[in-house]
């Protein structure tokens, strides 16, 4: 049974592409969703403004692109901004918390990647 999506036009002017068919179940844009959570979250970070603006604006068309395309419907790109804001605030709101647990985990794997070296240096092939 198809969903209600199969039943809902895009907005005169918009060409429907059938070459995409397999991604019409798709709620959420992943490509718009990463790009805004990356911008947002570059937008949140302290001097990262700079960098985060442009990316916004990126996301942005990419987001018309999808839509203009035919892929995605409008709220499909409302969605990927709602969630790609609440993760980057979340991103966001845990990096304090999380850099004690992140600064082992780079030891671990420096220690590992060393050992592995070492003994890569020495195999021969």
């Amino acid at each position: 049974m198809p969903g209600i999506r199969q039943y809902i036009s895009l907005p005169a002017g918009l060409a429907r592409m059938n070459l995409f068919s397999f991604c019409a179940a798709t709620i959420l844009s992943d490509h718009a969703t990463l790009m805004f959570a990356a911008a947002f979250y570059l937008l949140m970070a302290r001097g990262w403004a700079t960098y985060g603006i442009p990316l916004l604006v990126v996301a942005a068309l990419t987001a018309w692109g999808r839509v203009y395309s035919g892929i995605h419907f409008p709220f499909d790109m409302a969605g990927s901004i709602v969630v790609g804001l609440a993760s980057a605030g979340l991103m966001h709101w845990l990096a304090g918390p999380l850099l004690p647990l992140n600064e082992k985990l780079l030891k671990i794997i420096d220690q590992v990647l060393g050992v592995l070296i070492k003994r890569g240096g020495q195999r021969r092939w």
